[in-house]
């Protein structure tokens, strides 16, 4: 039954030449790769290469009596795929003040390399962020993670942006209490932006933050939850 499910969301299934064979407990151990097909959205998927190691128990007999497979997502992998859903490794939000809007320190550097990381490890990433005024930064100053510089436009599609625009009175490039942290809450994004937010907070694996700017931001959704 393993194998049928994942007939239609494998390909190239290949197996070593080298095999290990254990005498006492009758079990033979080999070592395969495939490439399995991970469906992101509705007419979008991309194929990615995994490793798998499948172990078979004979009697004495030499008949099988069980086999298990182990390895980077093959059993998850098949589930998923079954259920339609197969989002590869879950989605990660990350808040983070400064993101790909005219970054201009380490924060942006960092934000922005750990999110390229994380989609090209297969994860599905939706970014907290700020965004100052135009009339602040000249749009030429920002820097977005785009095709070509991700190896797909599939995995370009993962990366999903939550910005919140600043006023013009509020001053960019500070880090310090003369930045906009007060504004980074989750009352300054709209109804649909935090609907949103919410919403792939409840499926996330994991919320993380990036400064202490990043923490006040989910320090306010929070507050807002225990007031709801």
């Amino acid at each position: 039954q393993y194998f049928a499910l994942i007939g239609d969301y494998q390909d190239d299934m290949i197996f070593s030449d080298y095999y290990m064979v254990d005498a006492q407990t009758r079990e033979v151990s080999v070592r395969g790769t495939a490439r399995f097909r991970f469906i992101w959205k509705e007419n979008q998927n991309e194929w990615r290469e995994e490793h798998f190691v499948c172990r078979l128990r004979l009697d004495r007999a030499s008949k099988i009596t069980h086999y298990e497979v182990f390895g980077a997502d093959s059993g998850g992998t098949a589930y998923l795929a079954r259920r339609g859903h197969l989002l590869g490794r879950g989605r990660i939000v990350l808040v983070t003040y400064e993101f790909t809007f005219a970054p201009f320190s380490g924060n942006g550097i960092l934000a922005r390399s750990l999110v390229k990381s994380l989609l090209q490890l297969g994860y599905a990433v939706t970014v907290w962020c700020c965004k100052p005024m135009n009339s602040q930064n000249n749009q030429n100053n920002h820097n977005h993670l785009e095709f070509p510089e991700l190896p797909s436009p599939t995995i370009a599609n993962r990366l999903e942006l939550i910005p919140i625009t600043l006023q013009p009175h509020h001053t960019w490039r500070k880090l310090d209490h003369q930045s906009a942290w007060e504004y980074f809450v989750m009352t300054s994004l709209s109804n649909v932006q935090q609907n949103t937010l919410l919403r792939h907070i409840r499926t996330a694996v994991a919320v993380c933050v990036i400064d202490w700017t990043g923490a006040h931001a989910v320090r306010s959704l929070q507050q807002q939850q225990q007031q709801q």
